[in-house]
Formats: C-alpha cells, structure tokens, sequence
C-alpha cells in the first residue's frame, strides 16, 4: 500500500515515537516483502519500492521533527 496525500499530511501530526514505532512496523513488512520476491511470491515490484518510498518519508519527518528540537 502506497501512502495517499492525507496519510503523509498525517504523519506531520504525530509524534517522534510514534513515528518510530511505524517505522519498526514497515522495515518488518519491507524485509517480508523482499523476501517474498526473492522467492517468486510477489510479483509486484512496485509495491516494495513503495514501501521503501514511505519509509523514506517517515525518516525525513522524523528529522525534520528532530530539527525543530535542536534548531
């Protein structure tokens, strides 16, 4: 599943562990996912990239959060 618009304008709304505890969630589900495609259960690779692009979204709001403390 690929993050709408209003999922990602979700995730500026929660805090810096909750956004952690996300991340935990997805990094598993990202490893289930690649090990699925390694072996011929997926098909879909974009939906891997998509996670790995929601991740990457998740960690730069968490900096970004961090910013905001430090800044």
């Amino acid at each position: 599943m690929v993050m709408k618009k209003k999922d990602i304008q979700a995730l500026h709304l929660k805090t810096r562990e909750e956004l952690t505890a996300l991340l935990k969630i997805l990094d598993t589900e990202i490893a289930k996912s690649k090990m699925d495609m390694l072996t011929g259960k997926i098909k879909n690779l974009n939906e891997v990239r998509g996670k790995m692009k929601d991740k990457a979204r998740m960690l730069t709001i968490i900096g970004e959060k961090g910013e905001r403390k430090n800044g």
